[in-house]
């Protein structure tokens, strides 16, 4: 199975290379200069918004703002210091 995969792995790669150029990734993958984050802050918030974007999950998590005193105004280290894995 391991090889299987492997052999799927560059055949998937293979195939991108040949389909789409590096330089029309990186212009999908570049963010708008109003959507980058100024701040680690920023991206955590941003996962935590893409976490309740799934299926289902708007429903139970609700607002990501609503949460920014339990996740210490989205300070990730802060956040660490007040619920140590």
């Amino acid at each position: 199975m391991k090889h299987y995969r492997a052999f799927v792995w560059k055949q998937t790669l293979a195939y991108l290379s040949s389909a789409i150029s590096s330089s029309l990734v990186s212009q999908y993958m570049t963010l708008a200069p109003q959507l980058q984050p100024k701040n680690l802050a920023a991206v955590y918030r941003r996962f935590l918004e893409s976490l309740s974007n799934r299926q289902g999950m708007p429903n139970s998590i609700g607002d990501i703002t609503r949460l920014s005193g339990i996740f210490h105004n989205f300070d990730y280290q802060q956040t660490l210091r007040n619920y140590p894995l």
